[in-house]
């Protein structure tokens, strides 16, 4: 089996990621610097000549984070291995690359990133407090190949959601993109454990637009913002995004559980309606 490995470089809360040129595989998606493990390297040699290939810096010795293997339609499967570089030697340059970014690791999903990344990068979406820790250990299989381990899975949220209209795509083992049809609205859905987690992107404007006249209407009592809460998010180059978010508790996915994620979905559709309608005219 192909060995792959990606190294994770963390710098002032911000983890370094890179885009694909449109002349390379999968062009223009992102992913982390790394490559291909050679016959007679151990995964840590491969990232130190990889990084130096790819970005001409020494790294320190690196510290596993995750692993598991992944299948891309008609292909063999390979074993993603991602390792954190505690430190490096040198200057950062791009050599191969369309374009390199440092992005905070809550704001990884909303990138294209490469399929095979998927799974880790929502791992780090729900963990926004641990910016610069990636989490200890993942290991993915097919959700076909296993049994779920709670008594809630994400298909069984796939078919409630679509079988009430919504388009209803799988981002990975634990993520949704659920699409109102008429409005044409996506909320980006993980699933951790018991709850629920949504949010949508409401704008991507420049940070100049985020005024403190701006931040009073949306954290204020009365804003009309009925069950959701504003967050933003730094999205590089100077620009910041406006998320709506809300969540819910899952028991069984009996009546309730499915009641409250019709009732969750439709209060952040709403909401994100309310929100453009409160805050749209100041982020134009």
């Amino acid at each position: 089996m192909t060995n792959v490995v990606a190294g994770l470089l963390s710098k002032n809360g911000r983890i370094l990621i890179c885009q694909r040129r449109a002349d390379q595989p999968h062009p223009l998606k992102w992913e982390f610097p790394g490559g291909k493990v050679e016959a007679g390297e151990s995964p840590g040699e491969a990232l130190v000549r990889e990084l130096r290939e790819e970005l001409g810096i020494e790294s320190e010795p690196a510290i596993e984070a995750a692993r598991y293997e992944f299948t891309y339609p008609g292909k063999k499967p390979i074993l993603l291995i991602f390792l954190r570089v505690p430190a490096w030697r040198g200057v950062l340059e791009n050599r191969i690359f369309e374009t390199l970014r440092w992005e905070k690791a809550e704001f990884l999903s909303s990138y294209d990133f490469l399929e095979g990344d998927a799974p880790f990068i929502l791992q780090m979406a729900v963990r926004p407090t641990e910016q610069t820790s990636p989490p200890a250990r993942i290991t993915y299989m097919p959700p076909s190949a296993v049994s779920p381990t709670t008594d809630t899975n994400i298909g069984q949220i796939l078919a409630l959601l679509a079988g009430k209209g919504y388009a209803v795509t799988q981002t990975g083992p634990d993520g949704l993109r659920i699409q109102e049809t008429d409005s044409g609205i996506a909320v980006q859905a993980v699933l951790q454990g018991e709850i629920l987690f949504l949010s949508v992107v409401c704008a991507t404007v420049p940070s100049s637009k985020i005024t403190a006249g701006l931040m009073r209407k949306m954290l204020a009592a009365d804003s009309g913002i009925s069950t959701s809460h504003f967050q933003l998010h730094d999205a590089g180059g100077g620009e910041r995004s406006v998320t709506l978010n809300n969540f819910c508790k899952l028991q069984d996915m009996g009546a309730d559980d499915e009641d409250d994620i019709l009732s969750c979905v439709s209060f952040l559709l709403a909401d994100v309606v309310h929100a453009a309608e409160l805050i749209g005219k100041d982020l134009r």
